[in-house]
């Protein structure tokens, strides 16, 4: 019985498909990775415009009703 180094044509064949299976998971995890990322990004950012919008509104209701009260002076002094 002789002893041969080396790898057989079928040991290679499982190790390069083992190896392109590895490789295609992984890189399906990465583009998962990455595209959950850019969702969560968008989200947090529509969260902030949204927060910044709520937060504005109370003060354009102030200066509305400010304006109304004015406004309504303005008519008891000189009824039009």
């Amino acid at each position: 019985m002789s002893l041969k180094s080396g790898f057989t044509l079928i040991e290679m064949i499982v190790a390069l498909a083992a190896a392109s299976i590895v490789i295609l998971s992984a890189y399906a995890f990465l583009g998962d990775s990455v595209r959950t990322f850019n969702l969560s990004l968008k989200a947090y950012g529509d969260e902030s415009a949204a927060l910044v919008r709520r937060i504005q509104q109370p003060q354009q209701g102030l200066r509305s009703m400010h304006s109304q009260k004015k406004k309504r002076a303005d008519r008891m002094i000189r009824p039009n």
